[in-house]
């Protein structure tokens, strides 16, 4: 008798949810089938790490070793180029595959119809497949402030710019344990002891994730997420006081929020115009808007946004010019749903600004019209509901700055607009506001970006670090102070 289990997982590479069916048939003599939704991230593209990866649940085959031979891929329009198999748990091997590129659809199937396994089935029960993920990092985070932080491709987390937020008076930004208030025109070791896998440069606080999920933070002593520390600022990173597993991290200008393994988001900081999602101890990681789950997650100065498990966009906190996008300036009082009938998969937040993707791939953006943000070739007022910025375009990755945003196509060009004083926005010049999408570096291709205050950093597709802007306080971390206004590389082989 032979004995045949397969799994069927298609995935939109951009969306959400997958679908699984389950089909088994045991010598013909019964037909099960049936299906499970599975809920979380889902892979993207660009810089970041693209896998799926699952936990298959054996029932009545114990002992059995999967192989990968037992994986069939399956897609027309992305290539991925790596199988792990990790049969640690004999009952519930793993399958991690990553390394996938490109667009569209991807399934597989493990087939593990072997006679020899014949002996090992003891149950005729459903097969149930419990999904773990793979999260979007970001690797590359420039502050809203003078200065940047990012994970180069041996996970060694560097720090350049300022040391010091003037403002607040918060002195070892760089985490270097430099109680000074200079700055560094070059890249710095941060941690070398340790591998990373995600950080945020805030303007007060940064935070990242080691290798290990547990996440640490630096900066304004009351931001850095944990109650217990009562000392003066925190100039190398700290581990929050916060057992959780953490899988990205997003800093604003005074509040942070995590996301852990569970899907839970959990914030601290300053809590002032609700834009932690909840009440109760600002200092110490609490969960926030209880009760959703969610994917991504961006922290902005007084707002916060992010995406739900099931694709959805919430949002709260303060709503002075529509940055919440609720259709008005009413500040919320709870975590609201935002545009509800579309669904969403990446999302960036700063000042009062709100820039999001639809899973189609739709730009849209909203808040404050200051230097043409919201890129409707106009500049001033406010836009309070989701606005759809360069129509007939497609888009894979947003990154809102103080005063400019830039997006990066599905063909990978770079797109630019908003205030130009520094040349921050890249096109050879600091005339402006620009106020609609304009193409820069129009050669070349991007796979990252990140915005800083009057800044912009970016990596080419071949993994090259390239910065412009303002750079009088190492902003760009050429070795210079000298301001760019068009890409100029910074580091080959960044990513």
């Amino acid at each position: 008798m032979r004995i045949l289990y397969v799994f069927f997982l298609s995935a939109l590479f951009y969306g959400c949810s997958s679908k699984l069916e389950f089909e088994s048939f045991l010598s013909n003599e019964s037909f099960l089938l049936a299906s499970v939704e599975i809920d979380g991230p889902s892979p993207s593209s660009g810089n970041m790490t693209t896998a799926f990866e699952y936990k298959l649940t054996l029932v009545g085959m114990e002992g059995f070793e999967l192989k990968e031979e037992h994986i069939i891929l399956e897609s027309n329009s992305i290539s991925c180029s790596s199988i792990v198999i990790d049969n640690s748990s004999t009952s519930s091997p793993k399958v991690k595959i990553s390394g996938c590129t490109g667009n569209g659809a991807i399934s597989f199937d493990v087939d593990l119809g072997l006679s020899s396994i014949t002996s090992n089935i003891s149950s005729k029960s459903m097969v149930i497949i419990n999904p773990t993920y793979t999260y979007l990092r970001e690797k590359l985070s420039m502050s809203n402030n003078r200065g940047g932080c990012g994970i180069n491709s041996l996970g060694e987390l560097k720090c350049w710019g300022t040391n010091y937020d003037s403002d607040d008076s918060v002195q070892g930004l760089l985490g270097t344990n430099d109680s000074s208030t200079s700055y560094e025109t070059t890249f710095q070791d941060v941690d070398s002891s340790s591998d990373y896998i995600d950080v945020s440069r805030g303007e007060i606080v940064n935070c990242a994730i080691r290798s290990d999920n547990r996440m640490l933070c630096w900066g304004k002593s009351w931001g850095i997420g944990d109650e217990t520390y009562s000392g003066g600022d925190v100039r190398i990173p700290r581990l929050i006081n916060d057992s959780t597993e953490y899988v990205s991290v997003h800093s604003g200008s005074y509040h942070s929020c995590g996301l852990t393994i569970d899907h839970d988001i959990k914030c601290f900081g300053d809590s002032w115009g609700s834009k932690l999602g909840r009440s109760g101890n600002n200092r110490a990681p609490l969960i926030s808007d209880s009760g959703t789950k969610y994917q991504q997650i961006s922290a902005g100065r007084n707002h916060t946004c992010g995406i739900t498990v099931d694709n959805k966009l919430r949002c709260f906190g303060y709503n002075n010019n529509g940055q919440i996008g609720v259709g008005n300036t009413v500040s919320p009082q709870s975590p609201v749903t935002i545009d509800s009938t579309s669904d969403y998969n990446y999302i960036s937040t700063m000042e009062d600004v709100t820039c999001a993707i639809t899973t189609s791939g739709t730009l849209k953006c909203w808040g404050s019209n200051s230097d043409g943000l919201i890129g409707q070739g106009t500049s001033g007022g406010t836009f309070s509901s989701p606005t759809v910025v360069d129509s007939g375009t497609s888009f894979i990755k947003v990154d809102v700055g103080w005063r400019h945003v830039c997006a990066i196509t599905s063909s990978n060009q770079l797109k630019c607009w908003g205030r130009n004083t520094n040349g921050q926005i890249g096109n050879g010049s600091t005339t402006g506001p620009i106020t609609s999408p304009t193409l820069i570096d129009s050669g070349n291709t991007y796979q990252d970006i990140s915005l800083g205050l009057l800044h912009t950093c970016a990596v080419r597709s071949d993994g090259d670090l390239y910065c412009w802007g303002n750079n009088s306080q190492g902003d760009l971390g050429d070795g210079t102070t000298t301001q760019r206004t068009s890409p100029t590389l910074i580091q080959s082989n960044f990513f």
